[in-house]
């Protein structure tokens, strides 16, 4: 796993918020416990919400972050919103050249649940290592590394909000 800070431009992130906001009413969201794999979502009862972010928004997130990613042929990039209670299951994107999560909430306490773990590849099944989201920061798995996230608190005052990003 790679950890970056300060990724994304202030315009940017306004730029997210703003199609966030429009985009909230709008009735182009998949839910993940009727799209996403039953294997993912073992651990967690909630639903994360996604749907696909605007040619224009993408562009600007490619080019704040384009350095820090992997080369690949295709991108997918994708608003999510975790909900009480959701989460995903252990996997690894063993399909994918890699995955990265921008965290987008200014605060996020540990006691908030969503917990991003992850565990080195060949290492044992009990060696966890746990990254608390930041904002404005990511974390890029372009090793096929083993990871997942821990049930969202069913107390929060706000979904988690984050960009998924995925290339092939």
């Amino acid at each position: 796993m790679k950890f970056f800070n300060n990724v994304l431009k202030q315009s940017t992130i306004f730029q997210y918020f703003e199609e966030l906001s429009t985009k909230v009413s709008k009735q182009d969201w998949l839910i993940s416990n009727i799209s996403w794999n039953k294997d993912l979502l073992l651990s967690c009862s909630g639903a994360v919400y996604s749907s696909n972010v605007s040619q224009s928004l993408q562009n600007n997130i490619i080019k704040d972050l384009g350095h820090h990613l992997p080369n690949c042929s295709r991108c997918i990039i994708q608003h999510y919103l975790w909900d009480k209670n959701s989460g995903i299951s252990k996997h690894e994107d063993a399909d994918r050249v890699f995955g990265a999560t921008v965290y987008l909430n200014e605060e996020w306490d540990v006691n908030n649940g969503g917990l991003f773990l992850w565990k080195h590849t060949n290492t044992p099944e009990t060696n966890w290592q746990a990254y608390v989201p930041q904002f404005n920061s990511m974390v890029l798995n372009d090793q096929k590394e083993m990871h997942l996230v821990t049930s969202v608190s069913p107390n929060i005052k706000e979904f988690r909000f984050t960009i998924q990003i995925w290339g092939f």
